[in-house]
């Protein structure tokens, strides 16, 4: 994964190894992340731990159902907005 900021960027390598970029910085910087806990170190575990152990997300977690449904409505407005060429206004079209 890449992201890109007003500020640097990081790159995504791996999932443990990251170069980032800050603002300021003329050299980018290698970072390893720590491992995600067991369980929730890949989707498949994480959905294991949720349907038969009852765990609970956050109502924004990365993989919590309100944060993909804002997810699903941007990725429908985008369609939307290229395939009309006109800005579509957030609370026009999700009411």
């Amino acid at each position: 994964m890449e992201v890109y900021g007003k500020e640097g960027y990081i790159f995504c390598k791996n999932s443990e190894d990251m170069v980032i970029l800050e603002s300021g910085n003329k050299e980018p910087v290698m970072f390893e992340a720590p491992p995600l806990s067991k369980g929730v170190h890949d989707p498949f575990a994480l959905l294991h731990k949720v349907v038969k152990e009852g765990q609970v997300l956050d109502k924004f977690d990365l993989s919590g159902l309100e944060n993909n449904r804002i997810v699903m409505q941007i990725l429908e407005a985008a369609k939307v907005s290229a395939k009309t060429g006109k800005t579509v206004i957030w609370t026009d079209y999700f009411k």
